[in-house]
């Protein structure tokens, strides 16, 4: 049999199955270990699979934590209109929201201008600008996820869970085809809804990169926002969806 043709049984019998080893791949095709490895590498950087301990798995499409100075930059002008709309929705003497992720950082950039403002946030890097321009922070402590430089778990919470807001801004690592809100990480599931709880309104803020994707776990739906600000073009078949499940969609 040539590598090639083992290598494209192989990746059949992966999609089949969800997992394989490399003992059980050796016995099918009759060939030493060693060469399945060389045949799951191969496959792997070529993106047709994941490499595990001992064998191969299907190559995921959920969405992980990405570095914060990727984001930072990435779709940069469309995350600058969300933001520009979303302070506008501000006024004086507010308490406000700030959830971890690069478009509500852009937020507090906006909001400079707006006089008496109480900010609240779980992302350093919004702490600390904000704190530069001699704003009034409240930083909501606990463990720090150094791949965003946001803050999570049970001390973050109890905090979230004492204070009260008269707006808050959240962010999403991606929103699925039904407008499930999604996040790859446990903690931000549990922050989030914490935070939603004590807000009186609540603006979902995503750049259409984050549509049509999926992650591990699920924090609500669109639903539950106030509205959801994006500059994403939306289908008539999303619009109808959309108004079946209330959702209040703003286009910037």
């Amino acid at each position: 049999m040539l590598p090639e043709e083992r290598r494209k049984l192989l990746l059949e019998q992966l999609n089949e199955n969800g997992l394989v080893t490399i003992p059980e791949l050796a016995r099918r095709f009759g060939v030493s270990e060693m060469t399945i490895r060389r045949d799951l590498d191969k496959c792997r950087r070529a993106g047709t699979l994941e490499r595990c301990r001992g064998g191969a798995l299907p190559r995921g499409d959920n969405v992980g934590e990405e570095d914060y100075s990727k984001k930072l930059s990435s779709n940069l002008e469309a995350k600058r209109r969300i933001a520009a709309y979303c302070a506008g929705l501000v006024q004086e003497g507010m308490q406000v929201y700030l959830d971890a992720g690069t478009t509500t950082y852009y937020i507090a950039q906006e909001l400079l201008t707006v006089p008496g403002l109480t900010f609240l946030t779980t992302d350093l890097k919004t702490a600390l600008f904000l704190s530069r321009h001699k704003r009034e922070v409240i930083m909501l402590g606990g463990l720090i996820q150094n791949s965003t430089g946001s803050v999570v778990g049970p001390l973050a919470l109890e905090m979230a869970s004492r204070f009260f807001v008269d707006i808050a801004f959240m962010g999403t690592a991606c929103i699925n085809e039904n407008f499930d809100v999604l996040t790859p990480t446990i903690d931000k599931a549990f922050m989030k809804r914490a935070i939603l709880q004590n807000a009186k309104e609540r603006f979902l803020t995503a750049d259409s990169t984050k549509f049509h994707q999926s992650a591990l776990v699920r924090v609500n739906s669109l639903s539950d926002y106030t509205a959801v600000v994006t500059d994403r073009p939306f289908s008539e078949e999303e619009r109808r969806l959309a108004q079946l499940k209330k959702v209040e969609l703003i286009v910037v």
